[in-house]
């Protein structure tokens, strides 16, 4: 068809194969061919113990659940350290662990034009997407001066990851894209700042509590979303979330593990 239409370019370009079309294989035994084996441990996000260990966290993926033998939950993937092989896993698919509000992305590919608010220094409003079966979640966005979007999302979302599109509509009119760079802190890491801070003096995460629940899944990211729609600058807004990110940062210091995995330093620059 191609030859026939005269795209004589496209008729002798490689063809493109996705790993989608490796067949009825393993995907973790197909992989353990073309890259090295690396062993790392799960690490339960709760209270920092190993349960189990990896081949690799080339053969896991963010929010992907996880064959742990011997446990009595599921855990699922929140976040993977490819310097010291450890993966962070959270007890349930609906932990707070697993869902992140905040996120950067790399300099932006607008369709058209970009949003003139960003020529004035101002943020910009939309939709956004990273799943395509997910439905649109409203979203305010700010460009710093490398030009890369600092992402608020409306509410957070499950798996999050670093390297998929972030993806900009209005309404049925898609905007533009730019590839996740890295996220804010979780909807746990947050709520995990809030207890130290609340100076009970304990190395586990108290999940299971009533009030961590709706802190987590009703109060946090509404208050999240209504700060930064109503600074009424950039500044103020980059500066609530250093200053959120560095707190988080410095009660992470006493959890070693936890805090290799999660400190990425400060997310958040004018």
């Amino acid at each position: 068809m191609a030859a026939a239409a005269g795209l004589d370019r496209i008729v002798k370009k490689k063809e493109s194969v996705g790993i989608c079309f490796i067949g009825k294989r393993n995907f973790q035994d197909f992989i353990d061919d073309y890259i090295e084996v690396k062993k790392g441990n799960f690490i339960n996000v709760v209270d920092n113990k190993i349960v189990g260990q990896h081949k690799g966290v080339h053969c896991w993926t963010v929010g992907q659940r996880c064959a742990i033998a011997g446990q009595p939950v599921a855990f699922y993937v929140a976040e993977r350290n490819v310097a010291t092989q450890d993966i962070l896993v959270a007890p349930g698919r609906m932990h707070p662990a697993l869902f992140h509000q905040t996120l950067v992305t790399e300099a932006p590919y607008w369709i058209n034009e970009p949003p003139v608010n960003f020529e004035k220094g101002e943020s910009f409003q939309c939709e956004f997407r990273f799943q395509h079966r997910e439905p649109l979640v409203n979203c305010l966005m700010y460009q710093d001066n490398k030009g890369r979007l600092q992402v608020y999302l409306e509410k957070p979302l499950r798996a999050l990851t670093p390297g998929q599109y972030a993806v900009f509509y209005t309404g049925d009119e898609c905007l533009g894209s730019a590839r996740i760079l890295f996220r804010g802190p979780s909807i746990d890491a947050t709520c995990w700042l809030l207890w130290k801070v609340d100076r009970v003096e304990s190395n586990t995460f108290p999940t299971s509590s009533s009030w961590v629940r709706r802190l987590a899944k009703e109060l946090l990211p509404g208050i999240v979303w209504d700060v930064v729609t109503n600074v009424g600058s950039k500044g103020r807004a980059i500066k609530y979330m250093n200053v959120l990110h560095f707190w988080i940062r410095i009660s992470q210091r006493s959890m070693k593990k936890r805090d290799s995995i999660l400190d990425r330093g400060s997310v958040w620059t004018n």
